[in-house]
């Protein structure tokens, strides 16, 4: 199962957490207080060593760090990422 680390007062987070829902994809949800620290913890650093927020782990083990990243790779192949140039351009402006 997906693994989302997340601040739920993060923007960034919200991102990736709305389209997991709108992909209708199952995912536990690890909420860091990042106000705490929580994302600089050791065991945090070693799955993701920028320390940020939202970060993805992967059903291997594989984390995905950056909102923008995590959308892009969910997104890819779906409705939400269009096969139009000009259109993917337009998306990645709001990613």
């Amino acid at each position: 199962m997906l693994r989302l680390y997340d601040y739920l007062d993060s923007g960034n987070g919200y991102k990736a957490r709305l389209l997991l829902s709108k992909l209708g994809l199952a995912y536990e949800l690890v909420e860091l207080d990042i106000l705490r620290g929580e994302s600089r913890t050791p065991d945090f650093l070693a799955k993701n060593p920028n320390g940020r927020i939202p970060a993805l782990a992967l059903e291997d083990g594989t984390v995905i760090a950056e909102s923008g990243a995590i959308l892009y790779y969910l997104a890819e192949g779906t409705r939400y990422w269009p096969e139009d140039r000009l259109a993917r351009a337009q998306v990645l402006h709001w990613m």
